[in-house]
């Protein structure tokens, strides 16, 4: 049986394709050998959520595999203990590419319900994510260029013949895919809209953006957008 802890639609939508559980409570979870956790694993404690622990469910069960989108050394340990097959889907190249396309799909469909596609955008960083947003950009004919740090991605930037810029400051709508904060001249962004699609610690200090700056972080998008899409890469 499969036991999967409750977190976003993607994973409700996994509890319709298989026989399983899907539950954040613990006396739910009886007599599995499969459990799949939310994308971010367990933090530093063990908890996957507030009040469900998996060192509990681990007790109450016999469980052969843990299939996470990320996994702690914590996760690593109690995987290596209980000896439990350990599926981390974020380093699995196949579930990578498909996350990274549904999530460029997603923040394209939020520009263009919110009208923001005739901003001057400035995709900030040029990783997966980025890689499929600029490619739906050009296919659409939207005006865009790429500001990244990174000496290698600028170069796949050029040879895909992108406009690489080496500066932020004359947009006025900022997509940054950089989970990291930058050194920014903060007093620059007053004016912008800025969308955050990076993961914590994201790429801007929010106490140091000033009130006339326009900030928005946008999380879990394959799964607020295309939750069916989305559980097709897990499943």
């Amino acid at each position: 049986m499969i036991g999967i802890v409750k977190s976003d639609n993607r994973f409700k939508e996994l509890s319709k394709c298989v026989n399983s559980i899907y539950s954040d409570e613990l006396v739910d979870f009886f007599n599995i050998d499969i459990l799949v956790l939310p994308i971010k694993g367990i933090d530093s404690n063990g908890f996957i959520n507030n009040h469900l622990n998996i060192i509990d469910i681990l007790k109450n069960n016999k469980i052969k595999r843990i299939i996470t989108g990320l996994a702690n050394d914590y996760l690593k340990e109690l995987s290596r203990e209980y000896s439990i097959e350990l599926t981390i889907l974020m380093n699995e190249r196949s579930f990578v590419d498909g996350n990274s396309r549904l999530t460029a799909l997603g923040i394209y469909s939020y520009l263009l319900n919110n009208k923001k596609l005739n901003k001057d955008i400035i995709i900030i960083g040029f990783g997966n994510i980025s890689f499929y947003l600029a490619s739906l950009f050009k296919l659409f004919n939207i005006k865009f260029s790429i500001y990244t740090p990174n000496i290698i991605e600028q170069k796949f930037v050029k040879l895909l013949n992108y406009n690489n810029i080496d500066n932020v400051y004359d947009g006025s709508l900022l997509i940054n895919t950089i989970p990291k904060n930058l050194d920014w001249d903060y007093k620059k962004l007053i004016g912008m809209d800025i969308l955050d699609v990076a993961s914590c610690p994201y790429g801007f200090d929010m106490l140091k953006l000033s009130e006339g700056t326009r900030y928005e972080i946008l999380s879990n998008i394959p799964a607020l957008f295309y939750p069916f899409e989305a559980m097709k890469l897990i499943l």
